[in-house]
């Protein structure tokens, strides 16, 4: 709810409540019914302070996907939250983008959603993002052209 609502200090309180490392993974790992985790939450709710706090507490954690296989940098792309996809990119040592709703990627969904910066960060970051198909077997150049 924290995450949710943009409440920085909230979180930050509850990390440093927490001593013992395995239960600050499992805080930072907990899942509410749609799958989706805190960092989910602060990147759909736009809140960057939650976002670093988060990212920064658990860089090891490769994000799982929520119950419509959005992980947080797919919904940072979608959204066009690219302070949040940056900070994502620089901070997990193996960001996983994995595949989100339709086989997309967040390359596919920057690009739908016309996020010029995220599409440029995406690209720079891993060139072949851009091969990738989506279930329509269209991959980022054939979008570019449709």
């Amino acid at each position: 709810m924290a995450a949710n609502e943009g409440h920085t200090e909230v979180v930050r309180v509850l990390y440093a409540c927490v001593e013992d490392h395995n239960t600050m993974e499992k805080i930072t790992r907990m899942t509410d019914v749609s799958g989706d985790t805190a960092l989910h939450k602060a990147v759909r709710s736009q809140h960057l302070d939650v976002v670093k706090l988060l990212v920064k507490e658990d860089s090891e954690f490769e994000f799982l996907p929520n119950h419509v296989q959005e992980k947080p940098l797919y919904l940072a792309a979608e959204s066009g939250f690219h302070d949040a996809l940056i900070n994502i990119l620089e901070s997990y040592k193996k960001p996983a983008y994995a595949v989100g709703p339709s086989n997309r990627t967040p390359l596919h969904a920057a690009v739908i959603h016309e996020h010029k910066d995220c599409i440029r960060s995406l690209w720079r970051w891993n060139k072949p993002l851009c091969e990738e198909p989506n279930v329509w077997d269209w991959n980022y150049c054939t979008m570019l052209l449709n």
